[in-house]
């Protein structure tokens, strides 16, 4: 698994580099290291904003209204995170979306 952010201050959290001092964000810090023992190799990377185009404009244009349009947004207020809740998940693997694709394409 390799998890990628345009936040530097989260990866360096999740690699030990910073602390996390905020008491919520502590905690999702120690759900996550619970993860590595699920995968066989699990690394965490920074991608600069410069090699992020993709992914900043597309966030650009969420929040881009032009004069006069009116945005609707969805907003939900959590009560409780999901670390408070004590929940465990169980990550499953499938098969990609495109494997049957690929099969109509190469068997019709």
């Amino acid at each position: 698994m390799l998890v990628k952010s345009d936040s530097a201050l989260v990866v360096m959290q999740l690699k030990g580099e910073f602390q996390a001092r905020d008491p919520q964000l502590a905690k999702y810090l120690e759900f996550v290291h619970t993860m590595p023992k699920n995968f066989v190799s699990f690394n965490f990377t920074h991608v600069p904003k410069k090699h992020n185009c993709k992914a900043d404009l597309l966030s650009k244009m969420a929040t881009y209204t032009k004069l006069g349009q009116h945005k609707s947004v969805i907003r939900e207020t959590l009560v409780s995170s999901l670390v408070d809740m004590g929940e465990n998940y169980q990550i499953m693997a499938m098969d990609s979306w495109m494997i049957l694709i690929k099969r109509y394409i190469a068997d019709g």
